[in-house]
Formats: C-alpha cells, structure tokens, sequence
C-alpha cells in the first residue's frame, strides 16, 4: 500500500520494509527473525528497564485488552491497514478477514485462540499470500 501512495517506510534496527517483501523460505526466516528480536527486546524492558528508565509494560495488543479487559469494541476497523488500502483501490483480503473474524469476537460469535491463527494460515495460502515455509 506504501507503494500506492507514494510513500516511502524509512527503517530502523527494529524494522526494515524490505523484510515484508518476502519471496522465498530464507526471506520468510529474516522476517521472522526480526520479530524476535523485536519480541526479545520488549520482552526484556519487562524484565529490567532499559536505558533511560523506560519499563516496557503492555503485555497484550490494544485490540485484545479492549475485547478481554474492557468488554468493548475496539478500535481494529478504524486504524486497520484495511481502510486506508481501500482509499488507494489496494486489495486487502486477509487484513479484511481478520477485521471480520475480530468483529465476530466482539459479537460473541467466535471464541479467541489458536484455531483462528490456524484459518487465518489456511486462508493466507488459499489466497496465495502465505509465508513461504521455512525449512
């Protein structure tokens, strides 16, 4: 979508766009690699605060703590990737299932846990746009 709207994702030690340009198995083990370093890395502010003082604390995702903890609806459909992709005429059919499957959360119509990753895994390969597997 970035390239659609001529933007250009700077990045960083913790982020490199290029990473989700993935082809092939050894692409999908450098991106993964970088979300463990990124999980260690908050992991560990948990742990001992970093540098500076600052003291990781969130532990879930603002989605998960506003259905589990707050018993609302949260904020998926308006910070979604999904609504700006339609702005730019980009397709987005899996960031869009995942907004149907949190909505049937909300709604009380599906439960949280594993399975969803699982079809969410199914659906990404049906539609072609799975992770190449990595050895």
């Amino acid at each position: 979508m970035a390239d659609a709207a001529g933007v250009t994702i700077q990045s960083d030690q913790w982020f490199d766009p290029a990473l989700y340009r993935v082809k092939t198995p050894e692409d999908t083990e450098r991106l993964l690699a970088m979300y463990r370093r990124l999980a260690e890395h908050l992991g560990g502010h948990q742990r001992t605060p970093a540098p500076g003082g600052y003291q990781y604390v969130k532990t879930q995702s603002g989605i998960h703590w506003d259905i589990v903890y707050r018993r609302r609806k949260s904020e998926a459909p308006h910070v979604s990737i999904a609504a700006e992709a339609k702005a730019y005429g980009v397709a987005v059919p899996l960031n869009d299932r995942i907004l149907e499957m949190i909505a049937e959360i909300e709604e009380g119509q599906r439960q949280l846990g594993w399975p969803n990753i699982t079809e969410l895994t199914d659906y990404a390969e049906r539609l072609g746009v799975a992770l190449p597997r990595t050895i």
